[in-house]
């Protein structure tokens, strides 16, 4: 008769503790380190040329308190323009005009293209757009940073996409009164239809004097609020931008 041969096996209560080890360390480090965000700067911090998190606030308090912004309303195409155009101008005034050029355009647009078995006809929807430009630069190759201030019916859409609308105008301001130069212009797109099939967009891409020379697009979304920022999409055969931004540790720090 054949021995049967004695083999070690680890008791099944090894796994449920393995498990048990890798879970407490998931919740222990890993989630609070993704949720851990950099301290908000405050106004009092405003002569250091970094981002205020809370001028940032305001302008989103003010922002939202216009109301909801349907795409022809007079919220969308008179307040919101007005507050934008305001913020702009001061931001403007605060640059350094022996570093940069800032050049602000008003734009409306209309036009038309098809989508599915739709055709998607749009007439005057808004588009404000900022040329940043290094002094004696001449490259003819733009960055297109882009975002929209429409929004959905029944709400003020601070989400979707206020918060990235004032995040925009607080990145200007400090890139504008920075020393520190850069090779090619930056485009600010506030777009004033999005939500609406993204007519702004079409129009500025297809209308706007820039577009042609924007070869490289950042947009700036809202899809859930709270915690970090993250670069969740990038387009098609162009990853190099996802590298870029691996390899120099991009973080948009609110």
């Amino acid at each position: 008769m054949a021995k049967r041969k004695s083999t070690s096996k680890v008791p099944w209560y090894f796994a449920t503790g393995f498990l048990l080890f890798w879970g407490l360390l998931f919740f222990a480090i890993v989630i609070p380190f993704f949720n851990r965000l950099p301290a908000a700067r405050t106004l009092d911090d405003a002569d250091k040329n970094v981002f205020i998190a809370e001028r940032a606030y305001k302008n989103l308090y003010t922002l939202s308190n216009i109301g909801t912004k349907l795409t022809g309303s007079k919220e969308n195409e008179i307040e919101a323009v007005q507050f934008l155009l305001s913020e702009l101008a001061v931001i403007k005034e605060a640059s350094l005009n022996d570093f940069f050029d800032m050049e602000i355009d008003l734009s409306q647009a209309s036009g038309s293209f098809p989508y599915k078995t739709a055709l998607n006809v749009y007439q005057g929807v808004q588009n404000i757009a900022v040329k940043l430009t290094p002094k004696n630069c001449t490259s003819e190759t733009y960055l297109l940073v882009n975002s929209h201030f429409d929004s959905k019916p029944f709400t003020p859409s601070a989400g979707d996409a206020g918060f990235m609308i004032v995040t925009m105008l607080e990145v200007l301001r400090v890139i504008s009164t920075t020393r520190e130069t850069f090779q090619h212009p930056i485009v600010f797109l506030f777009n004033g239809a999005e939500e609406d099939m993204m007519q702004a967009s079409h129009g500025f891409i297809t209308q706007h004097k820039w577009a042609p020379k924007c070869k490289a697009v950042i947009n700036l979304e809202g899809v859930g609020g709270g915690r970090r920022e993250i670069l969740f999409q990038s387009g098609p055969n162009h990853s190099w931008l996802l590298n870029v931004s691996f390899r120099k540790e991009i973080v948009i720090k609110l």
